[in-house]
């Protein structure tokens, strides 16, 4: 059976772990040539190991989404390897709510250089993803471009200063390249999994009963693909939230009581 995406060119960004991970996987197993890309080399090669196991087409491409060079790189070894660029997913993110224990998440305890990392990681990253994208997007007239949100733009919490801001701010970054990308027929939309999911992304202090409670990273699948594919094709500048979106269309991707019921 055809992939929804067979014969498409993907790069994810954050793939080696996570979110990014599953994403990666899934669109291998709907046909899409998939560039898997973090700044991890052992988790770059494994996750594109995965994808070929499941019969996919996958290479790995590491890339810190802070390097300007290494993102221009990332784009330009896509476009030469599979002969374009058809969808971009800039999944890449971090908190530093990893690098302490509870009491180190409040604003006044922040360090400038962790709000700088998170900064660079999440926003300057999602830029320079999805400019290098763009540039071949709009030149080829077609693709799509996914950055991701978070429920935190819905639900901000205290001691996700530095987080939530950039996540406010993608969503503005993606209402704005929307925009400007529709003319050329290029699609940008921001997707979340619609609550914390069960990732390396939290620290260890995390306790049993908040990991039991959290989504599983299996989710974002089924609107990864969505937003990559020509079904979406009317789709642009909106912010989609996977749970829901399952939930609409009876799809039970996670086992977590408030997906499962």
């Amino acid at each position: 059976m055809t992939g929804a995406l067979e014969g498409k060119t993907a790069v994810v960004t954050g793939a080696g772990s996570g979110l990014g991970r599953e994403i990666a996987l899934e669109y291998a197993l709907q046909g899409a040539n998939v560039v898997v890309s973090s700044n991890v080399p052992e988790q770059d090669a494994a996750v594109a190991a995965e994808c070929v196991e499941a019969g996919g087409t996958a290479i790995a491409v590491t890339a810190d989404v802070r390097s300007e060079t290494e993102i221009q790189a990332l784009v330009a070894r896509a476009v030469s390897e599979f002969g374009g660029l058809d969808i971009c997913v800039a999944a890449a993110g971090m908190d530093v709510r990893q690098t302490g224990d509870r009491e180190d998440r409040h604003a006044r305890n922040l360090s400038l250089d962790h709000w700088n990392t998170v900064i660079q990681t999440n926003l300057t990253g999602t830029f320079l993803t999805a400019r290098e994208a763009l540039r071949h997007m709009v030149d080829a007239g077609s693709g799509s471009i996914a950055t991701f949100s978070s429920g935190t733009v819905r639900f901000p919490k205290p001691g996700l200063a530095a987080y939530a801001s950039t996540k406010f701010a993608i969503e503005g970054l993606t209402k704005v390249l929307a925009q400007e990308a529709e003319p050329f027929g290029v699609r940008v939309n921001a997707i979340q999994p619609g609550g914390m999911t069960d990732t390396g992304f939290f620290p260890e202090w995390t306790t049993g009963e908040e990991r039991a409670a959290m989504h599983q990273p299996s989710v974002i699948r089924a609107l990864a693909v969505f937003v990559a594919s020509d079904e979406s094709s009317a789709v642009n500048g909106e912010s989609l939230i996977a749970a829901d979106w399952n939930r609409e269309r009876g799809l039970v991707l996670c086992p977590c009581s408030a997906c499962a019921r």
